[in-house]
């Protein structure tokens, strides 16, 4: 991380309803934050198994706003990334 951020907000990995107010934010403070995610397994897709099915998510979960990743995902499950 090469700048010197006011606010880091952690997070258990990406979320889409969370994104935009991120995205937004760097828009009114440009860099005046960080998003730290334990993990990124959302990015990619995964498969619920309350549902059954794969799916991923429409928007860039990842875009316009600086954030750091602790543990980038070698599976897609969400219940390993503790």
């Amino acid at each position: 991380m090469n700048f010197n951020p006011k606010l880091v907000i952690f997070e258990t990995h990406p979320v889409q309803y969370r994104v935009p107010v991120y995205q937004k934010l760097n828009q009114l403070r440009p860099n005046s934050f960080c998003v730290v995610f334990a993990s990124d397994f959302s990015v990619r897709g995964y498969q619920d198994s309350g549902f059954g099915v794969d799916f991923s998510w429409d928007i860039p979960l990842l875009e316009d706003y600086q954030y750091f990743v602790l543990n980038k995902a070698s599976n897609n499950s969400p219940h390993l990334f503790f």
